[in-house]
């Protein structure tokens, strides 16, 4: 199995956070691999980036996170 993740560590992007855009550097990734009750298809993949915000640890999925402040505004 190969994974492979939209962004890397120290990228940074864009995310909203309290109804604005908000940059963010990632620390850290977290991929969670499941695969679903027998007699079912298929893999769930759900992957998260780690950030610091005044200090606190947060963490948002990585398809909430986009490249450019443009590509997020466009996304909504």
């Amino acid at each position: 199995m190969i994974i492979e993740t939209k962004f890397s560590i120290n990228d940074t992007v864009w995310v909203m956070k309290d109804n604005k855009p908000h940059s963010i550097c990632i620390y850290g990734i977290r991929v969670n691999v499941s695969a679903y009750p027998t007699g079912c298809y298929g893999i769930g993949i759900n992957q998260n980036v780690t950030y610091f915000d005044f200090g606190n640890h947060e963490s948002v999925n990585e398809s909430d996170c986009f490249a450019t402040k443009e590509e997020l505004i466009a996304s909504l």
